[in-house]
């Protein structure tokens, strides 16, 4: 991941890695969000379709633990 992030990083890594994979049907993706706070994500899960890995999450230290 470069660093500094790049202010349209999320943007790329959507368009040219992320949507494509998606439209293969080889990644999945789910928010994780507060019931008290719906419309603010606190973290992700995605489950993907790859030899070796097929895992990964997120979640804000805040609500971490």
């Amino acid at each position: 991941m470069p660093w500094p992030y790049p202010d349209d990083g999320a943007e790329r890594y959507l368009r040219d890695f992320l949507l494509d994979i998606i439209a293969q049907g080889r990644w999945w993706s789910w928010s994780i969000r507060l019931k008290t706070v719906p419309d603010e994500p606190v973290g992700v899960i995605d489950l993907f379709d790859w030899k070796d890995d097929n895992r990964a999450f997120w979640l804000d230290p805040a609500f971490q633990g």
